[in-house]
């Protein structure tokens, strides 16, 4: 067989064949990757694969196979910076001899700029096209989010909330999610919101330490940490209570699914959230929490509560050896 027909070339200098993506908050990632996949699997949809628990064999053979009646098998591998070492070892071993039927998609979330990539991820760096898929500047997505929420903020509160972010883009993720739930009503953000909401950023980090902590990002949950303990406006506790909120919704979902209903029949309130977006984040990492983790995980938090409570050690410190302990075990 011929190499397969491809697209335009125009096409091809925006959506490489074999394409490593990668941005600091997932969803970054979202409507780029989709128009990947509308682009190189048309109709059928591109497989997608999670690197969280695809065994290598699977991968390699999907890789290297093409259904029947197709011309390009596409191929999507999600979360790619949750992959076992022996998974990147085959996706290494893939881009030395990439198919020529094969599309192929990696999706990172993290940081693989200059000098900030994981030792082992620097060699896949040299095998395959990639590129950050992060805003080029704050500014950019506040007013990106503006449009997509329907909200309107001042140029002058923008350039506030900009200040805060001091040029960390992941960290405006978290401060709109939070400013749009607040001004669902009313579609206007002002500057006395960001201080009501904001204040010195505590809120949005310990959303940050919350999506870090499920997505079993250790090095990020030690530093969002350290952050959070120079704040005066944090509390151990209050970062526990989130952490447990999520375990219980967990809980929550794996009976729903016990009872026979589907994930897209299971509704944000079915889970105790008073908001979809929370519920949509939930779901995303909802795969590495299977029930009997999920269960041992609120007791472990059960019990950091009481050494918090009874200690007299340094919280933040206690805090931190207890979730640390939970992620390595």
């Amino acid at each position: 067989m011929g190499e397969t027909k491809s697209p335009s070339a125009a096409g091809r200098e925006q959506w490489p064949r074999t394409f490593l993506a990668w941005a600091v908050d997932s969803r970054f990632l979202e409507a780029p990757c989709e128009q990947w996949c509308a682009f190189w699997a048309k109709d059928g949809g591109a497989l997608a694969l999670s690197g969280a628990d695809v065994e290598p064999a699977r991968f390699t053979m999907e890789v290297e196979s093409l259904p029947m009646w197709s011309e390009v098998q596409a191929v999507r591998l999600r979360h790619a910076e949750l992959a076992s070492e022996p998974l990147i070892g085959a996706l290494a071993r893939y881009l030395d001899r990439p198919s020529q039927t094969t599309a192929l998609l990696v999706e990172f979330t993290g940081d693989l700029g200059e000098k900030k990539a994981p030792a082992a991820w620097r060699g896949i760096l040299k095998k395959v096209e990639s590129r950050a898929l992060s805003p080029r500047s704050g500014r950019d997505y506040i007013q990106r989010r503006l449009r997509e929420e329907g909200l309107s903020m001042s140029a002058q509160t923008v350039g506030v909330l900009e200040e805060w972010a001091a040029g960390d883009v992941a960290l405006l993720v978290s401060a709109l999610d939070l400013l749009a739930v607040y001004r669902h009503g009313d579609k206007t953000i002002g500057p006395q919101d960001l201080e009501a909401l904001l204040g010195a950023g505590g809120t949005p980090s310990q959303w940050d330490l919350q999506d870090a902590f499920l997505r079993g990002e250790v090095g990020k949950v030690e530093t969002l940490l350290g952050g959070l303990r120079r704040n005066p406006d944090a509390a151990p506790l209050a970062v526990l209570g989130m952490l447990a909120k999520q375990m219980r919704s967990l809980l929550l979902l794996h009976g729903h699914i016990a009872a026979g209903r589907s994930r897209s029949e299971i509704g944000y309130k079915d889970l105790d959230f008073k908001n979809p977006f929370p519920a949509k984040k939930l779901m995303e990492t909802a795969g590495r929490w299977p029930e009997p983790r999920a269960r041992a995980a609120l007791g472990s938090l059960y019990r950091i509560d009481l050494d918090l409570k009874g200690h007299p050690g340094d919280p933040w410190g206690i805090l931190e050896r207890g979730l640390l302990a939970m992620m390595r075990a």
